[in-house]
């Protein structure tokens, strides 16, 4: 099965809620955004209802991804798909990033 890695970068409250700065995540190509989310809320269940929306596959609109700390993922991109060597920082808007 092939993998690919992409890196998480906990910014403000989620950094507090997981106690890490970063998390290198391995996925299958095609994992979604909105995967990530998922996988991140089973991982660090503090983040759920704090960062993450209690379905689990989705951020509180307050907290959204940078993709590679040039743009952010909209909330209609969450269906799509980080490449291999990404970053994703998680920021919370409210708690200023």
């Amino acid at each position: 099965m092939n993998e690919i890695q992409v890196l998480v970068e906990f910014t403000g409250v989620s950094r507090m809620l997981t106690g890490q700065s970063e998390l290198a995540l391995k996925v299958t190509p095609g994992t979604t955004f909105a995967d990530i989310v998922s996988e991140l809320g089973k991982k660090f269940p503090a983040l759920v209802g704090q960062i993450i929306d209690q379905n689990g596959r989705e951020f509180i609109p307050t907290n959204l991804f940078s993709l590679n700390g040039s743009r952010i993922i909209q909330e209609n991109e969450m269906n799509g798909s980080p490449a291999d060597g990404d970053r994703l920082i998680l920021i919370s808007l409210l708690a200023g990033g």
